[in-house]
């Protein structure tokens, strides 16, 4: 089979959603079969400009690394399953280390400086939200904070988006007149500024369906094809939403779990991970929008992060329902289109696909006109021990 074939098989898809009549282990254990069987049957390749390592095929070190990590993962659930959390976070620690870690084959990323994010809040009752609201759940309201995909119940986490619509699909599609949208951005830190370091985890499948048509081949193949058995792993579709436990959501805890300890331990420095939505169809909408997750970096008698509220400035949270009492979509949606009509072929259009086989310019839709109106909008920054903000 060559590699083109592969690539553009439609069971690498994430993500996924299991049967009714299937559990969540034999979910993945049948996922994870089907792909090293046929990942057996694929020709080598070549990257281009790039030797193989050590002498070694490609294919053959896409092979065994993946194999490792599916076997690492299944053992992982099994030992949770017995009930032995501790016992599965262990097997699961070595495993990455060994495969992902020893072998430098983790796909890391990094927040660039100003980069744009966005946080939604919801409220039915014409609430105004302060600013430090639309932040993380404070550390001293922990037992606010349910379990959620990269994080466990009581501790506190920062999940961001690259767009207010993919934003509001995480919520559940609200009446979108009760949402309060913030932007958020990376600032330069004065005294010496870190990088936020991630783990990606975005599906770039549909990409690799595109480079196939080349027959052109670089790293970021060799980079999914390896990854591919935990990409699929955390992106599971919840099958039972208002359920107590659920097990779609092991790997990506363990794995945040690891990141954490990685940091306090004095290894690499990985502040959270970078991950694609199982509410959105990269396939068939095209825009790469992706999610972030960023836990708080240890605990203080302060009700948030010190290292996130310097990282990160972002806006007076902002309703869609103040945008249309003042008829501020009217202006924007005509700022657009002005601009569209001025710098034409310069005009980056966006794509959303709300309707069936319809796209639609995001930039006039009412998440790209709120992103509009937040660009406009003055950032601020939460103040912890006394500090004064700009």
């Amino acid at each position: 089979m060559t590699l083109k074939d592969f690539i553009t098989s439609d069971f690498l898809k994430t993500p996924t959603e299991r049967k009714d009549d299937m559990d969540f282990y034999h979910h993945i254990t049948s996922a994870f079969s089907n792909f090293i069987k046929r990942l057996e049957q694929v020709d080598n390749f070549e990257i281009a400009g790039v030797d193989n390592l050590k002498g070694e095929k490609y294919i053959d070190i896409i092979y065994k690394t993946a194999n490792n990590l599916k076997n690492t993962i299944i053992l992982t659930i099994q030992k949770y399953y017995d009930g032995k959390p501790a016992e599965a976070y262990d097997r699961f620690k070595n495993g990455i280390e060994k495969e992902l870690l020893g072998n430098s084959t983790f796909n890391l990323s990094t927040l660039r400086v100003h980069e744009k994010l966005y946080r939604l809040r919801t409220s039915e009752n014409g609430k105004v939200f302060e600013p430090k609201e639309i932040f993380h759940v404070p550390m001293n309201k922990r037992e606010l904070i349910a379990s959620q995909r990269f994080s466990i119940p009581g501790y506190p986490c920062l999940y961001l988006a690259n767009s207010t619509y993919l934003a509001w699909l995480e919520l559940g599609k609200p009446n979108i007149y009760n949402c309060h949208a913030s932007r958020f951005e990376v600032v330069n830190d004065p005294n010496g500024f870190e990088p936020i370091t991630l783990i990606d985890l975005t599906n770039n499948h549909p990409t690799l369906i595109k480079a196939a048509e080349t027959g052109k081949w670089d790293g970021s193949v060799f980079r999914y094809l390896t990854l591919w058995p935990l990409i699929y792993a955390t992106s599971v579709k919840v099958k039972f939403p208002t359920s107590s436990f659920k097990p779609e959501y092991i790997i990506p805890q363990l794995l945040m779990q690891y990141i954490k300890d990685l940091s306090a331990h004095g290894g690499i420095k990985i502040h959270g991970i970078k991950y694609s939505s199982t509410h959105y169809d990269l396939y068939n909408d095209g825009e790469p929008m992706y999610n972030i997750a960023i836990p708080i970096h240890g605990s203080s008698s302060e009700p948030f992060c010190n290292f996130l509220t310097k990282k990160f400035k972002f806006n007076q949270p902002i309703s869609w329902e103040s945008l249309n009492i003042l008829n501020l979509e009217f202006e924007h949606i005509f700022v657009n289109l002005m601009q569209k009509e001025i710098k034409k072929d310069d005009y980056v259009k966006r794509n959303i696909s709300l309707i069936p086989d319809e796209n639609k310019d995001y930039n006039v839709s009412k998440f790209g006109i709120m992103e509009d109106y937040l660009e406009s909008c003055d950032l601020l920054r939460i103040a912890v021990n006394g500090e004064k903000t700009a």
